[in-house]
């Protein structure tokens, strides 16, 4: 007589879904967000030019913890700006810190990767040419 009766869903109702495994529709909703996710990645061309390389073989390569990472989880560091062309300026759009060094004030940038990311060679530009004036 049981096998008259229709599948229940999940929940044992006829107003849930009705799937074998009761993980399933998780299992594919997950599936299905990673693949929209990948697809709607936009992936940085890192390839060299007038505003960005790398220099791997440099033995200091990446200098910063937090470089920019792409889609297969390798760092990108532009080492164009090696040392950082904005060090001298007290308000630049990084992130440094300052720490008193035998009653001075020194700038630290070990965690600011601005002038490092790829993206961001028009605005360090833009900065030099604002700090000439």
């Amino acid at each position: 007589m049981e096998k008259d009766m229709p599948k229940k869903g999940r929940y044992n109702n006829d107003y849930s879904p009705k799937f074998s495994d009761p993980y399933d529709i998780y299992d594919k909703a997950k599936e299905h967000m990673s693949k929209l996710r990948r697809e709607q990645t936009v992936k940085k061309d890192f390839t060299p030019s007038e505003k960005y390389f790398e220099n791997r073989s440099c033995k200091y390569y990446p200098c910063h913890k937090n470089a920019e990472i792409d889609e297969q989880g390798d760092a990108h560091i532009n080492c164009l700006f090696c040392y950082c062309p904005m060090y001298h300026l007290e308000n630049c759009p990084g992130n440094p810190r300052f720490k008193d060094k035998d009653g001075r004030k020194v700038k630290v940038c070990t965690d600011c990767t601005f002038p490092h990311n790829k993206d961001n060679y028009d605005k360090v530009m833009e900065v030099l040419r604002a700090d000439k004036t």
